[in-house]
């Protein structure tokens, strides 16, 4: 039997959430803590503090009415769920939302720093792989010599775009890390969606806004340098790769920071 999958829609059936239950008969329960999916996680390296293995916790849904769709082996239920304000505070709905939207955007930001790095670190292991395997055989160093030497200025390129952006020397799973180890825009951006989501109905104020945009401001700068790429270096190494029958690279699509529809 299939696990039980749940959703969490918005009135108007965006998933804003899901999760996997088991799907043995009788009594079972599972919990939504009334929050966003989280953003991806990258598949290398460790968080500071690391969030789980699931990842970041996603930013919390305003007050409203949502739907709870439930579903196994082809069949499904549907119910409604209505999130309440805590009674203890009088906060406008405009502050709600202003946090659950900023939440989201930088959601999607380090979503999109994730890949990123995770795309860098998948091509310079391919390179590396190739590297290896000639550098074991003498007789492919002088068929491939052109491809390694175009690799090589390939990796410096894409290594000089990772440290930018990421520190693998800090140590990650240690909060004094930083003292040694500056933290770059990767943590920089965690931090502030830390502070954005962190805590309850927190005032999005124009210095957090300030931040924020400062923040995308980097994030699309370092993109676009790493667009800039895939358009040359890494479509030149494949040309050259694909003419000398060497494996070519997994380059994959630009990279974009995606909205996110609350």
């Amino acid at each position: 039997t299939s696990p039980v999958k749940i959703e969490v829609e918005t009135r108007s059936g965006h998933v804003i959430y899901t999760g996997y239950g088991p799907a043995h008969s009788g009594i079972e329960s599972d919990v939504w803590n009334m929050t966003y999916t989280g953003p991806r996680k990258m598949d290398f390296g460790h968080y500071w503090m690391s969030h789980g293995p699931k990842g970041f916790m996603g930013p919390s849904v305003a007050p409203g009415t949502y739907r709870i769709r439930v579903s196994v082996d082809g069949h499904a239920a549907m119910t409604l769920a209505k999130v309440v304000a805590d009674p203890r505070f009088h906060i406008s709905e405009a502050r709600y939302v202003a946090q659950r939207n900023a939440g989201l955007e930088l959601s999607s930001m380090i979503t999109a720093m994730d890949t990123l790095l995770d795309r860098i670190h998948s091509m310079q292991g391919e390179l590396a792989a190739f590297r290896a395997t000639v550098g074991r055989d003498p007789r492919l160093k002088g068929r491939f010599g052109a491809v390694l030497q175009s690799g090589s200025r390939l990796n410096h390129k894409l290594e000089a775009l990772l440290v930018s952006v990421y520190n693998p020397k800090r140590q990650h799973n240690v909060s004094e890390g930083s003292l040694r180890n500056l933290v770059r825009l990767h943590q920089k951006i965690i931090n502030t969606y830390t502070l954005v989501i962190g805590n309850y109905a927190q005032p999005i104020n124009h210095r957090i806004r300030r931040m924020i945009d400062h923040r995308r401001a980097e994030l699309e700068a370092a993109l676009n340098r790493f667009n800039g790429l895939l358009e040359t270096s890494v479509a030149q190494y494949n040309r050259l790769a694909y003419a000398s029958k060497a494996p070519t690279l997994m380059a994959g699509p630009p990279l974009a920071i995606e909205s996110v529809t609350p």
